[in-house]
């Protein structure tokens, strides 16, 4: 029987959290998306290529909306999932639990 995949929340520092693929959110706005904290964070380790991969592939942060791309030598994780959350001021709790399906579904 195959392994079920594992789910796990974490607050650590995103860069440093050693996994298979890491997951977090962006938002989506008038002009462009807006990356969360941990993106944010993961971002900057980065410098800039998960922003930059984001607007190269067309992601827009609409709800449920996923891009995965490699993470690099600067993070720990093999993959960064990044999922859509939709508007910031209109995410609630039906929102986080549409993004996480879409995600787990994804991946």
């Amino acid at each position: 029987m195959a392994d079920l995949p594992q789910l796990d929340a974490a607050t650590d520092e995103a860069a440093s959290i050693e996994c298979d693929a890491l997951v977090v959110a962006a938002f989506s706005g008038p002009e462009s998306f807006s990356l969360d904290e941990a993106a944010s964070a993961l971002d900057g380790a980065s410098e800039g290529r998960v922003a930059s991969f984001l607007t190269a592939s067309g992601f827009k942060g609409g709800l449920g909306e996923i891009v995965v791309l490699p993470a690099g030598d600067s993070v720990r994780a093999d993959a960064i999932a990044v999922v859509g959350l939709g508007d910031k001021d209109k995410v609630d709790a039906a929102a986080i639990r549409r993004a996480a399906g879409s995600a787990a579904r994804h991946l």
